[in-house]
């Protein structure tokens, strides 16, 4: 019983280390893929997320008024 036991552990830490594997290898892809970005993508990023800090900040104080 005991090795049974000691047996689907090791299953389980080895299906959650493929697992780990796999996602290191996925956020590896979307770093390369960062780094390949141009500076028209960045220049877009960085607007959308000025933009979207606005739209967030807009959200919030409409809330405010709604709530009081």
């Amino acid at each position: 019983m005991q090795c049974i036991k000691k047996y689907s552990m090791i299953q389980r830490f080895h299906a959650d280390l493929k697992g780990f594997k796999q996602s290191l290898a996925d956020n590896y892809k979307i770093k390369s893929a960062r780094i390949c970005l141009n500076l028209q993508n960045l220049r877009e990023i960085f607007f959308f997320s000025r933009r979207f800090k606005k739209i967030k900040a807009d959200i919030a104080d409409n809330y405010k008024n709604k709530s009081a």
